[in-house]
């Protein structure tokens, strides 16, 4: 028996000699180990969130860099944490699978490795921070320049608050920003069950699903309406400003949650840039009416075009964006003038003909005898007439359940794309 013994332990001690041997031969290192000291992994710099974290350490076959911040709220901390294991558990995982795997000889060693890291952006009165992890399989002999197949890459974004909190999508996108975003797929027809795994760059928000992922403006979800698509709707539009009643109308509107389009005359937003500015940052939609409504049919090409540009820059200059849609002077527009344009040109399917009236008891008629669920009203915003029978009539309308929403936001939910043509509000092409 101590024969036994003693023969045992001198096969194990002649395993663990010729281990050392290999281990040194090797350099001291084992591949992971190789590879982690010749080719390290540089995390991302600039992060403001909390202190960091990182560790880098081989793991098997394979080798681990780990960057990740702690911010002293326990509830984010642990939410960091369950995406760290989450990681760590698939990279585990592939480890596994690898060793039960019948591999084909190859020329160079093969190494896994995970790299788990963040970046934080700040954004107003939060900060994004987008955590990500990636595994590949590298080769030995390149692994500073590529992985041998496609990396398994997964990317989630908390928005993190003043007190480290994870905030939710309204958070991000506003108050009511997550029932919008539930709307806007709902035209879309797809399932929207899940919304918690999303990113942010810039100003795009893109949610991923399990099979597909949808991108949205940030800017444009906070400005947007809440909008339900089951819903009849109706897009308000006002031209010839802006003008002393600007103001009133973008209130009046923000009564009653809605918002409409206002069509502007580039030589007029210098003298009305503030009550411009006051319209669109209530989330109502400019759009172009041109710089001083000539007929563009009979202008020149150059003519044209700086009608249209000037609008543009000045619009810009005012509020800080430009104008979304054009709605050319008298709806006239023919073929070379929608070249210039590049845009959806809006005309109209309702005329309240309140220029002409200027009666607000017959522009209420109009209004409430002739729109339907999807029309485009045509008011002109600088009558005093016409500001009172949209007080008369808004309420009306939405005692009758409609929603008022923008020409934008009015395509998007008919499902029209908007493309450089001549639109009516039946969407007849012109």
């Amino acid at each position: 028996m101590k024969r036994l013994i003693r023969t045992v332990v001198a096969v194990a001690g002649l395993a663990i000699l010729f281990g050392v041997a290999i281990y040194f031969l090797m350099g001291g290192n084992s591949p992971a180990e190789k590879l982690m000291k010749e080719h390290p992994y540089i995390f991302e710099t600039e992060k403001s969130l909390g202190t960091e974290r990182q560790d880098s350490y081989a793991l098997g076959e394979g080798c681990v860099y780990i960057a990740y911040p702690k911010t002293k709220n326990k509830a984010t901390d642990k939410a960091i944490e369950a995406y760290l294991d989450e990681a760590k558990d698939t990279f585990n995982d592939l480890l596994e699978q690898r060793k039960d795997a019948d591999r084909a000889e190859t020329e160079h060693i093969e190494i896994p490795r995970l790299v788990f890291d963040y970046t934080t952006e700040p954004s107003g009165d939060y900060t994004l921070l987008n955590l990500s992890y990636k595994i590949e399989i590298l080769n030995e002999e390149a692994a500073a320049s590529a992985p041998n197949d496609t990396p398994k890459l997964s990317t989630t974004t908390f928005c993190i608050g003043k007190e480290n909190e994870i905030l939710d999508l309204n958070g991000i996108l506003g108050e009511n920003g997550e029932a919008k975003i539930r709307n806007m797929l709902k035209v879309k027809k797809i399932a929207f069950d899940d919304m918690t795994h999303f990113t942010v760059s810039g100003d795009t928000l893109t949610i991923h699903f399990p099979d597909n992922s949808e991108a949205f403006s940030i800017n444009a979800v906070k400005r947007a309406n809440l909008i339900d698509p089951d819903k009849p709707m109706v897009a308000l539009t006002f031209d010839d400003g802006p003008g002393g009643y600007s103001k009133e109308l973008a209130d009046l509107f923000e009564q009653y949650n809605g918002r409409a389009t206002f069509f502007v005359l580039g030589q007029l937003v210098p003298h009305y840039e503030e009550s411009l500015k006051y319209v669109y940052e209530k989330g109502n939609e400019i759009g172009s009416h041109t710089y001083s409504h000539k007929n563009l049919n009979i202008q020149s090409e150059a003519t044209v075009r700086k009608e249209i540009d000037d609008t543009k820059q000045v619009i810009f200059d005012a509020i800080g964006a430009y104008p979304t849609v054009i709605r050319t002077p008298y709806g006239n527009a023919n073929s070379t003038v929608m070249k210039i344009i590049d845009g959806p040109n809006i005309l109209w399917s309702v005329d309240t003909l309140d220029w002409q009236s200027r009666d607000s008891s017959k522009i209420v008629s109009k209004i409430l005898n002739e729109t339907s669920d999807g029309d485009i009203v045509l008011m002109h915003e600088i009558y005093g007439f016409t500001f009172n029978a949209v007080k008369t009539a808004i309420k009306t309308l939405a005692d009758r359940g409609y929603q008022f929403v923008t020409v934008s936001e009015l395509m998007q939910y008919k499902g029209v794309e908007p493309e450089g043509k001549v639109y009516s509000a039946d969407w007849q092409v012109k």
